[in-house]
């Protein structure tokens, strides 16, 4: 009887071998692949037109900048700061890139002859965002690089 218990075992094994070997194939389940919606480019300045006016910037330290039509970006601590600003600076518009070269500082720590190259991102509330692309002067670097409001 022993030999038969162990030949049906053996059988029994066979079987199940047989059948898990011949059975189809159990294909993974798909993963979702998340969907990212792009983002969209960010909208830069192109010409000075754009952003002529006021702006201030919106953190504790923010400033009021005003840009001229005739070259003359303008800072002061309050709007009406702005007939006698705290600093002054040429500025020049190639392509995308905002440069800036101090004229005067009587209220500010001085840059000196720093250039600062910013770039003028359009946001989606109106307001604008200056990014710098080259700036040694810490102090203007650290009031410019900030979402401003417009004051119209």
């Amino acid at each position: 009887m022993r030999f038969r218990s162990s030949t049906l075992a053996l059988l029994a094994l066979a079987l199940t071998v047989t059948a898990a070997a011949c059975s189809a194939p159990v294909a993974p389940a798909p993963t979702a692949t998340p969907t990212v919606a792009p983002t969209a480019a960010p909208v830069l300045a192109t010409s000075p037109s754009q952003f002529i006016g006021t702006w201030r910037g919106i953190k504790k330290d923010g400033m009021y900048e005003r840009f001229t039509a005739d070259g003359i970006l303008q800072t002061a601590a309050k709007l009406e700061g702005l007939d006698k600003p705290l600093a002054e600076h040429k500025y020049t518009f190639d392509g995308t890139r905002l440069t800036i070269v101090e004229l005067t500082a009587p209220g500010l720590p001085s840059c000196g002859s720093k250039e600062g190259v910013y770039e003028i991102e359009f946001l989606a509330n109106g307001g604008i965002n200056f990014r710098r692309i080259l700036d040694a002067c810490t102090a203007r670097g650290r009031t410019m690089t900030q979402e401003h409001e417009p004051i119209r």
